[in-house]
């Protein structure tokens, strides 16, 4: 989240909830797949204009996890399980 919010697009492989930043700033592979890995920063590095398309979709995509947000969504979650 930090790199994104900071505009910076995110190669990761497929943990913990990294799935749920599925977007045009987020390249992901299998655990242990180091080849697709290396494709995903190299197809950026190679193209400057796809890494300045992921840049600003980066941003974008940080906005929808703003702490605020998030704290508000965990909040009403524990209200509802705890049935308030």
């Amino acid at each position: 989240m930090e790199a994104l919010a900071a505009g910076v697009p995110v190669v990761s492989t497929d943990v913990g909830g990294v799935d749920e930043l599925r977007g045009d700033a987020v390249r992901i592979a299998a655990v242990g797949d180091d080849v697709a890995l290396a494709a995903h920063i190299l197809d950026w590095l190679e193209d400057p204009a796809a890494l300045a398309a992921a840049a600003s979709a980066a941003h974008l995509l940080a906005q929808r996890f703003a702490p605020a947000d998030c704290h508000e969504a965990y909040a009403r979650l524990y209200a509802d399980v705890a049935g308030h």
